[in-house]
């Protein structure tokens, strides 16, 4: 589970404060390592799903470690 923004307290998004800019992340299951170290950017949380569906030749990037299986 994740979103695609923050928001701040005024209710507002889009901006560069790091409640509008950084966003969390639930994984569950033995496909995630669950690795405190390992921060997934938000640019490869699409590599990462099509990984873990078996898409094959998704040519997107992935995160180093996140999964258990790359």
């Amino acid at each position: 589970m994740t979103a695609d923004h923050g928001m701040n307290p005024d209710k507002n998004h889009g901006g560069n404060l790091p409640e509008e800019r950084e966003i969390p992340l639930f994984v569950i299951g033995d496909g995630f390592s669950h690795r405190p170290d390992c921060e997934p950017k938000q640019t490869e949380i699409c590599g990462n799903v099509c990984h873990l569906l078996n898409v094959q030749n998704h040519h997107k990037p992935v995160t180093p470690g996140f999964l258990t299986n790359l």
